[in-house]
């Protein structure tokens, strides 16, 4: 066969021809262990993914929400005999992953809680509320990991208020690829500038990330969820506790140095009100739409909006505002009211 060099390198060209972000084949293989109908129709068929992640996973599938034929893995039962859910001392990667771990003594006509352990992410949802909390490990290599743990997203019934800022770049920036994977970009406390973990500085520290933090749950329960991270050298803890149509979250560390809270909001948040109550206390008052979300700092010295920066995609941002809460005592709480409980 007598190929024209010019043709055959035109053709191998159009093989590097690709939509960076046409994520289709992820999709793909991430279905392959979910089975998810929706995910099927959006990617398609013939991605060589899922046949590795088939082979891999060796015809394990997870309980999926949208599985309307099984049991939803909100109510299947994680006896609290083989753990107790109230003195969770260590990592335990024999919790299951997708159930919620429910408590026999609680409630739980209105909250429910979805637990990954192994990715460090726990979910609460209810009629108001969805609120994801990150605590756990940066992963083999910290190669994609963020300092994240103990920070939180929250929607308030179908809206977004508190978001996770996302990730925008990896190799064309370093410099914005760090911002966005650093401490200060969560919704989480940040002592005096420090990282939870460290990374090298470089190209070859653009994904790898120490697991300084060693992040690790203390209490779970459907309403409530207490962790605690070891990256600043004092030890960082932080309660959250859900009660219908409020959320509490407690932070704990003791040090002089100075440290603050940060809220990053979704771009489609607009501040109604902050300002100080009492001695130390700010109050903020933001809407998305016609829905308003009420927020109360207790033993802040300043509060302030600052403008930050959120990511839809890769190579995607977009501005938003920030909230910056300094903190004045060891021990600091926001409460959040989302107003009358319909759940």
């Amino acid at each position: 066969m007598n190929l024209n060099r010019s043709t055959a390198l035109s053709d191998i060209g159009n093989c590097w021809d690709e939509d960076h972000l046409d994520h289709r084949h992820l999709v793909a293989a991430i279905n392959d262990l979910f089975g998810r109908e929706d995910f099927a129709e959006y990617a398609g068929s013939g991605w060589i993914g899922t046949e590795i992640v088939n082979g891999l996973a060796k015809g394990i599938i997870f309980p999926s929400y949208k599985d309307k034929d099984a049991l939803p893995a909100a109510e299947q039962e994680y006896s609290h005999e083989k753990q107790d859910l109230d003195h969770i001392t260590k990592r335990d990667d024999s919790q299951p992953v997708g159930k919620e771990l429910l408590r026999k003594d609680e409630d739980l006509s209105k909250n429910k809680l979805y637990a990954y352990p192994e990715l460090g992410i726990y979910i609460f949802k209810s009629k108001n509320i969805y609120l994801a909390i990150r605590c756990g490990s940066t992963g083999l290599n910290g190669g994609h990991a963020h300092n994240d743990n103990l920070s939180f997203e929250l929607n308030v019934r179908g809206r977004d208020f508190i978001i996770d800022g996302g990730s925008y770049l990896y190799t064309p920036f370093p410099n914005i690829r760090n911002v966005f994977r650093s401490t200060r970009a969560h919704n989480t406390l940040i002592l005096n500038g420090l990282e939870q973990n460290d990374w090298v500085d470089g190209l070859v520290g653009l994904f790898s990330m120490r697991d300084h933090a060693q992040a690790r749950i203390l209490k779970l329960g459907t309403r409530y969820l207490m962790g605690e991270h070891y990256g600043f050298g004092p030890v960082h803890s932080r309660e959250f506790k859900i009660d219908g149509s409020s959320l509490v979250v407690e932070d704990i560390l003791d040090t002089n140095q100075a440290s603050e809270i940060v809220l990053n909001l979704a771009p489609e948040v607009e501040i109604l009100c902050l300002e100080k109550h009492g001695s130390e206390e700010y109050y903020l008052e933001m809407s998305n739409a016609d829905l308003r979300v009420k927020a109360l700092f207790k033993w802040f010295k300043g509060a302030e909006i600052v403008d930050g920066y959120f990511s839809r995609g890769y190579g995607k941002r977009v501005k938003n505002l920030l909230v910056k809460a300094h903190r004045s005592k060891s021990r600091t709480r926001v409460e959040f009211n989302f107003g009358e409980d319909d759940g």
